[in-house]
């Protein structure tokens, strides 16, 4: 009986092994110098399949358009954020323009955006004049095409609702839950 098992465990796995292909590999993205710090990112554009890569190495990125055939149609390279702006949140797209939103990795009070525009062969990066203040990050998503950020105010039962448009511009939604007790882990 142990020996089926193991027979059909190697089975499944040698099956999942050989599952996937290879549709891409692309040289060159990245240098070859070992001591610097690298970061990829994709992004997927859902209504014209295409593709965008992302390649962040020391002061420099580089986003590649790829069609739906992985062949590429454009390639920007420009300055990123600064280093403490690392942490995506999500993006948007309208046309050839994405915009990637990112937050501040030490205080998830500050927020930036980096805008590729491929038609106009453009990269521009923006600290966006939003800071939280008295709220508590809570999380953030895409809905729609646009960037929402949930945040808590503090000793309350208020949640925000700040949604981005493309150009970067908050509107802010408040949902009270004063029905609604919320339990801490004093009771």
């Amino acid at each position: 009986m142990k020996r089926t098992i193991i027979l059909c465990l190697f089975f499944v796995l040698s099956l999942s092994a050989f599952s996937q292909e290879k549709v891409l590999e692309m040289g060159g993205i990245f240098s070859q110098n070992k001591s610097r710090h690298k970061e990829s990112y994709a992004i997927s554009n859902t209504k014209n399949n295409d593709l965008v890569l992302l390649a962040k190495e020391g002061i420099l990125i580089t986003a590649t358009l790829l069609d739906s055939n992985y062949k590429t149609k454009y390639k920007l390279s420009g300055k990123p954020l600064p280093s403490k702006y690392s942490t995506i949140i999500g993006y948007t797209i309208k046309d050839s323009i994405y915009t990637i939103f990112y937050k501040h990795k030490e205080s998830n009070r500050k927020f930036a955006v980096l805008q590729f525009d491929f038609d106009k062969s453009i990269v521009t990066s923006k600290i966006l004049d939003f800071k939280l203040k008295f709220e508590r990050y809570l999380t953030s998503f895409v809905f729609k095409n646009k960037i929402h950020i949930l945040t808590g105010n503090r000793n309350s039962s208020i949640v925000n609702i700040y949604t981005f448009n493309k150009e970067g511009k908050e509107e802010k939604n408040v949902v009270s839950f004063d029905q609604v007790k919320f339990i801490d882990k004093y009771g």
